[in-house]
């Protein structure tokens, strides 16, 4: 696997899948404004490649600053009050659950006013609404905003970089365009498919829903009965995880025990070096799965694949020890091995297939493909198990 610089990363998207391209020597902006910094680079195109030319940044700008303007936006709107401090400096249980559904619902008008001329953020405990409107949270986020933007244009100078080498502008976000409408984007929340839910409820005419979920499915039933917990009826959830962990960085946890898989898998797979062709020991499967790994471009079937592909492999692969599984696991990457080894495109198996499919096209899955709403429409029940 081959790491590189973000803004470089950001730049190889910007033409290879954007197909945004730009000559040799003029340069790249790009714009991240995260949660709770502020980067910007300038990025060359290079004869081969990129490099990047400047990059800076501020400490104290990001989108958390953002959201706690608008919670003192509602602060000010609901005239604050003793309840405040319970919200400022949570010392139970509850405290710490109402900060946390305060920060989700002005995190969420945030996003909505995007698409909509105001939003409503709630204050818990003490049971009052403020409206906010799009020009009340631009004004907001104006001050903020404007120190990225000087910023922006001080990396610039002192990298002398004149206005006429500059192609475009990249923000961040962007890369988020690869799931679909970006505009829906805001919109792809927890609390949000909480309120759908509830309202799936509703159209059914039921008082209260039983619930069902596993994996993110608990993170997702546990914000359900935060939210509309009085018309909860029976809820399980199993394969819980931690929703003090939950974000980007969570299946990081993960790691020891899937390389501690791996490495059982590794010894299964050299038993049987002269099916597959791995390795006749664990030491050599392990050492041909990394070579595969780092190879940054091979053509199975109508794909090309780089080395993102095969540690996603792995990920999915690895969570099932039954013999089925190590055995369509070593057959995938034989197949990853005989284009890394030819060079030339190399036909899938069957559910390697199904995978790639999966994860270039987001074909098999009932959120993409369609599935769901054939079988709401014409009554068509999917043939293969899906989850969104």
């Amino acid at each position: 696997m081959r790491l590189l610089p973000e803004p470089v990363a950001a730049a190889a998207y910007y033409v290879d899948v954007l197909g945004e391209e730009f000559a040799s020597g003029r340069c790249l902006l790009v714009y991240d404004l995260g949660a709770g910094t502020f980067d910007v680079a300038v990025v060359r195109r290079t004869d081969d490649g990129f490099a990047v030319v400047s990059a800076d940044g501020l400490g104290d700008v990001g989108g958390l600053d953002i959201d706690a303007a608008v919670v003192e936006h509602a602060r000010r709107a609901g005239g604050g009050g003793a309840d405040w401090g319970r919200l400022d400096w949570p010392q139970t249980a509850d405290d710490l659950r109402a900060r946390h559904l305060l920060w989700q619902d002005a995190r969420a008008a945030k996003e909505q006013l995007t698409r909509r001329p105001g939003a409503e953020v709630r204050v818990p405990l003490v049971e009052a609404a403020a409206h906010l409107s799009r020009e009340e949270f631009e004004a907001l986020a104006r001050p903020l905003l404007e120190r990225t933007v000087a910023w922006t244009v001080r990396v610039l100078r002192e990298a002398r970089v004149p206005r006429e080498q500059v192609a475009g502008l990249f923000l961040a976000r962007e890369f988020a365009a690869g799931c679909g409408d970006p505009a829906d984007l805001p919109f792809a929340s927890t609390r949000n498919t909480a309120r759908d839910m509830d309202r799936v409820r509703v159209a059914l005419g039921e008082r209260k829903v039983s619930y069902l979920g596993y994996s993110y499915g608990t993170y997702l039933g546990a914000v359900y009965l935060q939210m509309f917990g009085e018309h909860a009826d029976r809820v399980v959830l199993d394969s819980a995880v931690d929703p003090g962990v939950y974000g980007p960085g969570l299946l990081s946890r993960n790691a020891p025990a899937i390389q501690a898989a791996l490495e059982r898998w590794a010894g299964w797979g050299a038993g049987r070096d002269a099916e597959y062709g791995l390795g006749s020991t664990a030491q050599r499967v392990l050492a041909r799965v990394a070579r595969i790994g780092r190879a940054p471009s091979l053509r199975i079937g109508v794909y090309t694949v780089d080395e993102h592909v095969v540690p996603c492999l792995l990920f999915v692969s690895l969570y099932d020890d039954s013999a089925e599984t190590y055995a369509a696991l070593a057959e995938n990457l034989a197949v990853f091995d005989r284009a890394a080894r030819t060079g030339e495109a190399v036909p899938p198996t069957e559910g390697l297939a199904a995978f790639l499919d999966g994860l270039y096209t987001g074909a098999g899955n009932a959120c993409v493909d369609g599935t769901v709403e054939r079988y709401l429409l014409d009554g068509v029940l999917p043939q293969h198990d899906s989850e969104c």
